[in-house]
């Protein structure tokens, strides 16, 4: 009976063995398909390059690799045979952990193509307000799938590398980032970037020119006039042209500085235009006519706005990022005590209003500021970084009136 009941148990043991033999197929094949799609996924789809455009946003047609440690394995994307292949990528120091962008690039002409890849170090919109994206390298090397890798070229204001393509060829590329973020990529016509920045340039001289004549012309009139608006405004007025020559990249030009150096500028621009906008609200508003406590509080804000400036040169990341908040704030406190004062009927806060209006549209460009009361998705981006001089040059509509005395 113990044999009966034994071979009895053996014989079911194998027959559940028989039925669990299909399932345990039916799970590694769905795991095989599972990986063969996945690795079909990683195929990059190649950008056809045309002749006839001058610009591509490489960000949106790449793929984004992260977490990989520092070395990169993927597939390349297909050629005009359809074969597939694969490229290894090792970062540029070893046992660091930086993300890729991974794109591809045809060309379906008969002639070689020339594009430059361009990452700009710096872009007001999206740098964020805490913790802001301030100017540094944004891709440490570039990786072609064939043939040698892109000659890096010179700029002050971008990391900018050129790319070649054979007729009829297909090249995956891997852009080692340098930074967190992911920066804006682009590839670029040659001639129309060259143009476009030379067209940047004409306009950049304009703001400046009218900045420093502005400041220039304030500084002269409070030697001939010592009410504290002129000196105020005049304040104002270096700031902004000091904050241009940081953006414009006029300090790259007089000075040899790295993106290091001109993040620590930058901070220490923002943090003087910061300064100079409180300082500028307590004398052309009469703050000083004020309840001593109020006195007191602005003399502990501008002192305090003042200090950014001193710790730009310890930390430029933190000194911007309360520079920004201070501003958010600076911006919140003056339409608030102008649009009080002008209920009053004082005299000079509504010729402030327009100039200061523009403040809460400039600050949007900073994805994480509060949404301000007023029409800021009509402003396009391009002229949102030159806000400080409108303001500016409103700030001097307002102090014009007051020159009759002079």
């Amino acid at each position: 009976m113990a044999l009966i009941g034994a071979s009895a148990r053996g014989e079911r043991e194998q027959d559940r063995a028989h039925r669990a033999r299909p399932l345990l197929l039916a799970l590694l094949s769905l795991v095989a398909l599972f990986g063969l799609l996945s690795s079909g996924a990683r195929a990059v789809e190649a950008i056809v390059v045309k002749p006839d455009q001058d610009k591509y946003d490489v960000t949106s047609l790449g793929e984004l690799y992260e977490g990989r440690g520092d070395r990169l394995q993927i597939e390349t994307a297909p050629g005009p045979d359809g074969y597939v292949g694969r490229m290894a990528v090792q970062a540029s120091v070893p046992g660091t952990n930086p993300g890729w962008l991974v794109f591809a690039l045809t060309n379906p002409t008969a002639e070689r193509v020339v594009r430059w890849l361009v990452a700009p170090r710096y872009t007001l919109a999206n740098s964020r307000v805490f913790w802001p994206e301030l100017d540094a390298g944004r891709i440490a090397a570039v990786t072609p799938s064939l043939g040698f890798r892109p000659e890096p070229l010179k700029s002050d204001r971008a990391d900018v590398f050129r790319l070649n393509l054979e007729p009829g060829q297909t090249i995956t590329f891997a852009a080692e980032l340098a930074s967190q973020q992911v920066p804006p990529l682009f590839l670029w016509d040659p001639n129309a970037y060259q143009s476009k920045q030379q067209d940047r340039m004409l306009f950049n001289g304009v703001l400046l020119g009218i900045t420093g004549l502005l400041a220039i012309f304030l500084t002269a009139i409070f030697a001939a006039n010592h009410r504290a608006i002129f000196p105020a405004t005049a304040l104002v007025a270096w700031t902004v042209l000091a904050y241009f020559c940081v953006d414009f990249g006029l300090w790259n030009k007089l000075f040899p500085v790295g993106p290091e150096r001109t993040s620590l500028y930058r901070a220490a621009a923002e943090a003087s235009l910061a300064a100079s906008l409180v300082l500028f609200l307590y004398a052309f508003l009469r703050i000083g006519l004020w309840h001593g406590w109020i006195r007191t509080a602005f003399w502990g804000w501008i002192a305090a706005q003042w200090a950014l400036v001193v710790l730009a040169l310890i930390d430029p990341q933190m000194a911007s990022g309360l520079a920004r908040a201070s501003t958010v704030l600076i911006a919140g406190v003056g339409t608030g005590l102008i649009v009080y004062l002008a209920l009053r009927g004082q005299d000079r806060a509504p010729p402030l209003h327009p100039g200061w209006m523009l403040l809460p549209v400039w600050l949007p460009t900073w994805p994480d500021v509060p949404a301000m009361p007023v029409p800021v998705v009509v402003v396009p981006v391009a002229v949102r970084p030159v806000a400080p001089a409108v303001v500016l040059v409103c700030a001097w509509t307002a102090v014009a009136p007051n020159m009759a005395t002079v």
